[in-house]
């Protein structure tokens, strides 16, 4: 009797441990070969349907998006009217004490994982090709074209999450990490595994391109499965000259790449400030990108 119930026993627990691996095996398969497909009609651009080309951009763990201002009708991004010297916006999105922070600590990553938290966006004005800004290899960048529809959806859901004041305006913060740029209060909380990488591949998907955002726990992640539908842009920015320090301003300083660190030849471009005064400039070619959000 007790050699039948441990026999019976231990084919119980080899059956379970047998299930418990291919579940495993199921989930890692999915997670390389399970990518969501193309939402049809959004994606691609249907025949003699003119192409619109966004950029995803990586700086280390963090994926951000490009749009060409060019490209933006009146009236519907309105944080553009912000830069009016920018060529491209760059947008990121993140937890509001670790973006912003000039120091973040590891307890403020952990909160910012674990628990929902206030989100910004992060935007900074490009002029130029995405490429011309951000020196590798630090970065990587995919041009990921889109259908019309598709496009004014992504930008949309960019648009969408933007928290705005009682009467409708935007609410901008402080300068941003680099550049031209500066933070925003965003809509959406914060929180595992909805993340910067996860933000960005939901765009994505809101445009209808074959990207899974639920896998997106990380920058390759995405960059990844963006590399099956986007195409590689060539990145002909300069080097970080030596002497530059990190764009690690305190929140409401001047950013370390301020035009008095541009060197000769540099260019640079204004940010209108919320309240109406002088624009101040700061440089928009981009010799460092330490992002630092989760």
């Amino acid at each position: 009797m007790t050699h039948t119930r441990a026999r019976s026993q231990g084919g119980c627990t080899s059956r379970w441990w047998k299930c418990g691996l291919w579940a495993v095996l199921s989930l890692l398969a999915a997670w390389q070969f399970g990518c969501a497909g193309p939402v049809k009609g959004l994606f691609p651009p249907a025949a003699g349907d003119p192409p619109k080309t966004i950029h995803i951009i990586r700086h280390g763990w963090h994926t951000g998006i490009a749009v060409r201002c060019a490209d933006v009708p009146p009236g519907m991004l309105p944080v553009v009217r912000d830069f009016p010297d920018a060529d491209h916006l760059e947008f990121g999105w993140g937890d509001d004490a670790f973006y912003r922070s000039p120091d973040p600590t590891k307890g403020i990553a952990v909160r910012a994982a674990l628990w929902p938290t206030p989100s910004v966006l992060h935007v900074v004005g490009l002029q130029g090709t995405p490429g011309a800004n951000f020196p590798a290899p630090v970065t990587e960048i995919l041009a990921v074209e889109l259908s019309t529809e598709g496009w004014g959806r992504l930008v949309a859901f960019i648009d969408q999450r933007f928290a705005r004041a009682a009467n409708g305006r935007l609410q901008p913060l402080e300068t941003g990490l680099y550049g031209a740029s500066r933070f925003y209060r965003a809509q959406g909380s914060f929180y595992l595994p909805r993340m910067c990488n996860w933000w960005t591949a939901a765009a994505l998907r809101a445009a209808g391109c074959p990207i899974t955002p639920g896998f997106a726990l990380n920058a390759g992640n995405v960059m990844w499965q963006t590399r099956r539908f986007g195409r590689a842009v060539p990145i002909d920015a300069p080097r970080r000259p030596a002497g530059l320090r990190d764009a690690t301003s305190k929140p409401g300083a001047t950013p370390s790449h301020g035009a008095a660190s541009v060197p000769a030849g540099g260019s640079g471009a204004a940010i209108a400030p919320p309240d109406g005064d002088r624009p101040f400039v700061e440089t928009a070619r981009l010799h460092s990108t330490p992002h630092r959000d989760l």
